[in-house]
């Protein structure tokens, strides 16, 4: 499957378009067959990949609430060896907007979002991204939430998917806000017995799972490298969420008041999305934003696939 990738969304069925947004979906896709997401076509997209494009990390093992979280660079490694590497450490690579740089993936990206939006009546997205994950045996993806639509494609490997209520106490309006706001990152505090409460899907190569903006999740590897695309879109309900919650944030920390309407429509949408617009331009969110520091090298001569190195700023 390259030029003519044929029909990529495979298990459709007519109720999605009602489900769509409001509950998750798992449906079936092809793209695990195709020979862009092998291996070799993977490794020789690692080596064209701009430093801006990439986050790799290493990641503790266990509880998902203290696991450790690291940064850290490809180096000199090829792509090959920087499979290689994450095949036998607890690395988790992610290759973002590659749809920027390789024309090949653009493609990719349009057409299942049209095939979406030729099921779904009034769907009209708009920002999409694809991102592709690259990661070890094991490894885990920490308990966040997104801002954009997201859905998790499974093209080669096995994962265990855990979708939390997008409410309280699962991820409450402070939390939400500081991530829009960009204070901190999509992470945020986890309690174990919030597994209780969650969906729990356990994802084969060719299905991919869709589920309601801003559930917070997060993803186990099995014993076996993952290859899976993250895919992300904006339509008018993202936009409308976004600017609500956003607009909530500014009125509290200038104001001090606590507006408890989030819903993504209604009148009080456009005040709030001037308010968000005009905190952007004052350079607000700038002086709040983080900054990437690593400390670590790809290495798939160690054992753990990596090697230490000073800390330091990514783009120093």
């Amino acid at each position: 499957m390259t030029a003519d990738m044929g029909q990529i969304v495979t298990g459709w069925k007519p109720q999605f378009s009602k489900l769509w947004s409001k509950h998750t979906l798992v449906i079936e896709h092809s793209l695990h067959k195709s020979d862009l997401f092998s291996e070799e076509a993977l490794a020789k997209l690692i080596e064209k990949t701009p430093p801006e494009h990439y986050n790799l990390a290493t990641m503790g093992e266990g509880d998902p609430k203290t696991a450790d979280w690291r940064e850290g660079v490809l180096g000199s490694a090829s792509g090959a060896e920087a499979i290689e590497a994450i095949k036998k450490g607890r690395l988790w690579l992610n290759i973002r907007h590659c749809q920027d740089f390789d024309p090949r993936y653009k493609a990719v990206l349009d057409q299942l979002f049209e095939e979406f939006e030729s099921h779904v009546p009034g769907l009209n997205t708009y920002k999409r991204n694809m991102g592709i994950l690259i990661t070890s045996p094991k490894c885990q993806t920490l308990y966040h939430f997104d801002l954009p639509g997201q859905h998790l494609w499974q093209i080669a490997g096995r994962k265990k998917v855990y979708i939390y209520p997008n409410r309280e106490p699962f991820i409450s309006g402070v939390d939400r806000q500081r991530v829009l706001l960009r204070e901190t990152r999509e992470e945020f505090p986890f309690e174990p017995w919030y597994d209780d409460y969650a969906e729990i899907y356990h994802l084969e190569p060719g299905q991919m799972a869709y589920w309601p903006l801003h559930a917070p999740h997060r993803v186990e590897n099995e014993d076996c490298l993952n290859i899976s695309l993250t895919l992300e879109h904006w339509d008018t309900e993202v936009r409308n969420a976004y600017a609500v919650n956003y607009g909530n944030g500014v009125l509290k920390r200038f104001f001090g008041y606590e507006a408890k309407n989030n819903k993504p429509s209604g009148l009080h949408v456009y005040p709030k999305a001037a308010l968000s617009m005009a905190y952007k331009k004052l350079g607000f969110e700038k002086s709040g934003s983080y900054k990437d520091e690593v400390d670590f090298k790809l290495d798939a001569k160690q054992p753990q696939g990596f090697a230490d190195i000073p800390l330091t700023a990514k783009f120093a």
